[in-house]
């Protein structure tokens, strides 16, 4: 799928133009420049969440994501939370959740929880196995809280 149409997880992330690695003038290569860009490259960027700054790459690039791994210091294997800023895109990128699972999940996100979900999918095979951890941030780049 082109990068500019499929969803890009934090390991997953929204892909808007407003979202910024950093402002402009920082220092480095990718200040100042849209988060996606940065993401689509196979970079690892620093965000701010609604709970802590989290280090991010796209789940779909397995090279970035070894490389977030191996930052961390944890093992390939370990599964990693996908994190989205909008709700609607956590949903569109899980079509075989259950109606419970997608009531849950519109209930409790976004905000500072992880929820655990069945991945029969395998989707983000980089971040997770049969099990999978979902983050819907509620943080300044995103534009505001959307109902389901």
């Amino acid at each position: 799928m082109p990068a500019a149409t499929r969803t890009s997880p934090i390991t997953a992330i929204s892909r808007r133009p407003f979202e910024r690695c950093a402002p402009a003038g920082e220092r480095g290569a990718t200040a100042g420049r849209p988060l996606a860009a940065v993401i689509a490259e196979g970079a690892i960027a620093v965000i701010p969440t609604d709970t802590v700054y989290g280090v991010c790459c796209d789940a779909q690039n397995a090279a970035a994501a070894k490389r977030l791994a191996d930052l961390k210091g944890r093992s390939s294997g370990k599964p990693a939370a996908v994190a989205f800023f909008a709700l609607e895109a956590a949903l569109a990128a899980l079509p075989e959740l259950g109606a419970r699972t997608r009531a849950a999940l519109c209930a409790l996100l976004p905000g500072p929880l992880t929820l655990l979900v069945a991945n029969p999918a395998r989707r983000f095979p980089c971040a997770g196995g049969e099990l999978l951890g979902v983050r819907v941030i509620d943080a300044p780049l995103e534009p505001g809280r959307r109902s389901c």
